[in-house]
């Protein structure tokens, strides 16, 4: 059975990565601070901006495959405190892909469709040239340049706005709206920024069968449709 490890197992995706990982690997999920009660097999806190740590982690788990979910994901949080999503997104992504290397683990590293502008317009393919509008965005495309130079066998998976239940129940965007609604609260939402959302349970398991795969390199992986965040609310 290969060795898989998770990174950001409490979140919002990577609960659901090992969650669905489970006695079809080897799993170990690593978390920072929350540890998720409800994802099965050895979980273990991690500061994975600290190469020394990190390495020694790998060190004794040997993994043959990496799924890197761990992000400071919130887009606005990134723009005020810039140190703080470049040490989750950029010096972590560093630590994983050294060891990654050494070891001749293969790593998937999950990115974002924010590494685009918007204004092509059509749908972005995965060699269009990125121009990244918001720090978080900049911070992911940085990631992706250390993943694509460090690591021997390696894949970059964009993905758009991720739907469904997470640990704390707070993370995904219909968990915000819900929220917010049912407590009475006015929801602004862009008209005009397009997104193609898809489901924690399908981005999971596309993940899984992709890092256990031949192949190597970039992929784009949303859902079918293309919404504003309007429209979705509306839905």
């Amino acid at each position: 059975m290969k060795k898989l490890l998770v990174t950001g197992a409490s979140g919002l995706l990577g609960s659901h990565v090992a969650r669905q990982a489970a006695g079809r690997f080897n799993t170990l999920g690593l978390f920072q601070n929350f540890r998720p009660r409800d994802v099965p097999g050895r979980l273990e806190p991690l500061d994975l901006a600290n190469a020394a740590a990190v390495r020694s982690k790998l060190d004794d788990f040997r993994p043959d495959l990496i799924v890197h979910c761990a992000a400071l994901a919130d887009a606005d949080r990134a723009q005020r405190e810039p140190d703080i999503a470049r040490r989750a997104n950029v010096d972590a992504t560093a630590a994983l892909t050294q060891s990654a290397r050494r070891l001749g683990a293969k790593m998937l590293f999950v990115s974002t469709d924010l590494i685009f502008d918007g204004r092509k317009g059509a749908p972005y393919v995965e060699d269009d040239p990125p121009c990244p509008l918001s720090l978080y965005g900049q911070t992911k495309l940085d990631a992706e340049q250390i993943v694509r130079a460090g690591c021997g066998a390696w894949l970059i998976a964009r993905t758009s706005l991720i739907f469904g239940p997470s640990p704390r129940g707070n993370r995904s965007l219909d968990e915000k709206l819900g929220a917010a609604l049912r407590e009475g609260h006015a929801v602004k939402l862009f008209v005009d920024e397009f997104r193609c959302p898809i489901t924690t349970g399908d981005l999971a398991a596309a993940l899984l069968e992709l890092v256990d795969s031949p192949h190597t390199g970039v992929f784009h992986l949303v859902g079918p449709e293309r919404l504003s965040r309007y429209e979705i609310g509306m839905r």
